[in-house]
Order: C-alpha cells, then sequence, then structure tokens
C-alpha cells in the first residue's frame, strides 16, 4: 500500500505526522528490551514495536491477517516511547495501523465470532467463558500482590489475565 492509497481512508496529515515518526526510528532496539509483550513471546509472533509500527505500515497489504494479529499483541503502554532516542510514537503508529486495518476490512471479526464473544460477556463478564474466579489466579504467583493496601493499583484486563497471564505479571513488575 502506498501513501495515496493510505491517504483515502484515514486524514493524510495524521498519515504524514505517523510517517515522519517512524523514519525517526535509529534501529537501536531498546524498544524490545522494554517491550512486555516482547519479552513474555521472546519475539514469536511479535516482532517488537520497530516491526510493529514500521515494517507492517510500509507493506501493509502483503502482512493482512499478520499485521492485525500483531497490532494487537501491543499493550499501547507506550514503554517503548519513553525509551526511544529517536522520539518514534509507537503507540500512535500502533493505533493508527489497527485503524487502517479495519479501515481496509482486514481486522473484521466473523460475525459469530463477535457474537460468541458478546454471549461471554454477558454469562462471565470477558469473551473467552471462564469464570470471574478463575481471571486473578495469576496474582497468586506474585508476591505481596494479591489482598493487601496498594499505592498502585494495575488493570490488565481479561485478555491478559486469561490468555497472556505473563504478560500481566510482568507488567504489574514495572
Amino acid at each position: 500500500m502506498n501513501s495515496w492509497e493510505v491517504s483515502l481512508l484515514v486524514d493524510l496529515s495524521f498519515y504524514r505526522k505517523v510517517q515522519e515518526s517512524i523514519d525517526g526510528c535509529i534501529k537501536c532496539g531498546l524498544c524490545l528490551t522494554i517491550c512486555p509483550t516482547f519479552e513474555v513471546l521472546k519475539g514469536g509472533q511479535f516482532g517488537g514495536p520497530r516491526y510493529l509500527s514500521a515494517e507492517l505500515q510500509r507493506h501493509l497489504m502483503e502482512f493482512g491477517k499478520i499485521a492485525y494479529d500483531a497490532s494487537y499483541l501491543c499493550t499501547i503502554c507506550r514503554h517503548c516511547e519513553f525509551v526511544c532516542p529517536g522520539n518514534v510514537a509507537t503507540p500512535a503508529a500502533t493505533l493508527f495501523l489497527r485503524q487502517v486495518l479495519s479501515e481496509l476490512k482486514l481486522s473484521a471479526k466473523p460475525a459469530s465470532d463477535v457474537n460468541e464473544g458478546l454471549k461471554g460477556m454477558l454469562e462471565h463478564g470477558n469473551p473467552y467463558f471462564i469464570s470471574s474466579e478463575m481471571k486473578g489466579e495469576w496474582l497468586e504467583e506474585i508476591d505481596g500482590v494479591a489482598g493487601g493496601k496498594a499505592e498502585i493499583i494495575g488493570w490488565v484486563g481479561c485478555t491478559s489475565s486469561i490468555r497472556l497471564p505473563e504478560l500481566a505479571q510482568l507488567e504489574q513488575k514495572l
């Protein structure tokens, strides 16, 4: 996909800002050292913040489904943005990627999947049909977190607590 094709879908001025930000990447790898998803998945299905913001956006049509999956592995925690010497706005680029994928209908879930997720939300409070009691089991593995008082409260949501508890644990340590 080239810039004129993207401009048909989204605000061109925002697209240019995102591309200018991505072009500031000096490929130092600092974003990989701080990314909780990259740490948990050890690369695997997630190439890290730079991959997500730069490579996938430059070759969007080639990657399609891969781009969709990778864009939603990012937690938008902004840790990568804070350590980046090139001032790359990776979270903004990731949100932009999600928007473009949605506009291209590359992120559309089949209606049956959506309906199942809604049914899970209504019955269990999460789209995965897991009881509410089980969502917090990962907390038991972290000393001093479950119960008691705290100065900081972290909310990880149902996806991290059910599907990627390692990510939830890592975020709590940060």
